[in-house]
């Protein structure tokens, strides 16, 4: 049995685009221009914004809100925990019960099969 040819087993997953050609200098240019003037822009208004906001206030506005999101997250959690465990205690009850009256029953029937089954013994044979 021949080895398969290793160029058919391997997988052109990233090959190169036959048709890649070079952007034009033009273009290269005009990206950054408005690459520049974008950030400049927003340089611009970033350095107003302290004026208009107190950054102090948000930030602990911000953590106090942050910490008592987590305090009643924490609270409702605990809370649905203490239902689920109440209600898997009442399934867990509810099947103890279950298995105990048919355990009960099955002791029932099988003493009154017994029973029956001593009847109908002759008297004779008894002893």
């Amino acid at each position: 049995m021949s080895k398969p040819d290793k160029r058919l087993l391997t997988r052109y997953v990233f090959r190169k685009k036959k048709g890649d050609k070079h952007k034009p200098i033009y273009i290269i240019l005009l990206e950054a221009i408005l690459m520049l003037i974008t950030s400049l822009v927003s340089l611009l208004y970033l350095n107003q914004l302290p004026q208009q906001f107190d950054f102090e206030k948000l930030f602990a506005d911000a953590i106090s809100n942050l910490l008592e999101s987590i305090t009643l997250l924490i609270s409702s959690l605990s809370i649905f925990g203490s239902i689920l465990l109440v209600t898997l205690l009442v399934v867990l009850s509810l099947l103890l019960l279950v298995g105990s009256i048919s355990r009960s029953f099955r002791i029932i029937s099988l003493f009154l099969s017994r029973k029956k089954k001593k009847s109908r013994i002759p008297k004779a044979r008894r002893g």
